[in-house]
């Protein structure tokens, strides 16, 4: 029985003191990482950081966190953040932000709500940077902006897979539900930003090729899509079904160019669905020229081009893709 004691004993302390060695690594590592990523135009504040958890969790509460880009004038600003981990296999992350946050830039404020925004992230190894899997969701999100955009949406899920282990290649997807965009500038926020209806079911399925690895916590520029093969976009409500598909790579400048496949369910009904404003009253004009064309009562099946920055229904332009967009 002593025996037994004393084994049960050795084992708590031992694993005690992996915890505590554990915990004031994750500290230091932090404390170092941000050290790194405050040197350049990115800087990172925060009031304290508090690792809980034990015995079978690290995890580590970051509070009154503010983020910030000197060069594009942008400031994100969290009450907390949470970086959440099981202390038997560290290199999976679970990433929870809060309720409420604010994005600042220099000409408008963004403040995001929603019920739930978690994440988890798979890296290749405990020693890794690397993302092999990446998982967001999203429930009861809005998003208000000064400059008079609402962005809705009840459930969102955005999920990013390798598709191989050693290439910057990943399989990406997207679904949200009940979506809408009220947005002052419809040539900025695309094809959602055109309808007039608050039900939209957005779904994408594309293979992303970058011209790096996407990381966490280590400094590096932005990946840059190089290539885009785009397996489907699917846009519904319940009185039009839209789906588009195609390849697209950038140009020297980073611009996407490439052919896309426009499919259009009951496109009268999408016609009263769009917004008469601006650039949508020359996509209005030119669906309704096909439709002509093509003389199909229902269906509507369109070749979209993107070259130049410019974005063509056949040989008519129907706008330019703006600079934000591409950075």
């Amino acid at each position: 029985m002593r025996i037994l004691l004393w084994t049960i004993s050795f084992v708590i302390l031992s694993w005690s003191a992996y915890w505590v060695i554990g915990a004031k690594s994750i500290k230091s590592e932090l404390s170092e990482s941000i050290q790194k990523f405050n040197s350049g135009d990115w800087s990172i504040e925060y009031s304290d950081a508090i690792v809980r958890g034990f015995p079978y969790r690290f995890d580590v509460t970051i509070n009154n966190l503010t983020v910030k880009n000197k060069k594009n004038y942008l400031t994100w600003t969290l009450p907390y953040f949470q970086i959440l981990s099981l202390s038997y296999s560290p290199k999976n992350l679970i990433l929870v932000w809060p309720k409420e946050q604010e994005l600042k830039t220099k000409t408008k404020t963004i403040n995001l709500t929603s019920n739930k925004m978690l994440a988890s992230i798979e890296r290749t190894n405990i020693r890794s940077y690397d993302i092999s899997k990446f998982i967001l969701e999203v429930e009861g999100a809005i998003v208000k902006s000064s400059q008079d955009l609402v962005i809705q949406s009840k459930s969102l899920i955005l999920a990013i897979d390798k598709l191989k282990v050693e290439t910057a290649a990943y399989k990406f997807g997207l679904s949200s539900t009940e979506l809408s965009i009220q947005p002052s500038d419809h040539r900025f926020y695309g094809l959602v930003g055109l309808f007039n209806t608050n039900s939209l079911n957005l779904n994408i399925n594309a293979d992303v090729y970058l011209d790096t690895l996407l990381r966490v916590t280590k400094k590096q520029d932005y990946p840059k899509i190089t290539k885009l093969n785009l397996k489907e976009i699917s846009i519904n409500s319940k009185d039009f079904i839209l789906t588009a598909m195609g390849n697209l790579e950038t140009d020297i400048q980073g611009s996407p160019e490439g052919d896309i496949q426009l499919k259009i369910s009951d496109w009268k009904q999408l016609l009263s669905n769009i917004k008469k404003t601006g650039i949508n009253k020359k996509i209005i004009e030119s669906l309704r020229i096909f439709s002509i064309l093509s003389g199909n009562q229902n269906n509507l099946t369109l070749e979209l081009t993107l070259k130049e920055r410019k974005l063509l229904l056949g040989p008519l332009l129907l706008g330019s893709i703006p600079k934000q967009l591409i950075q």
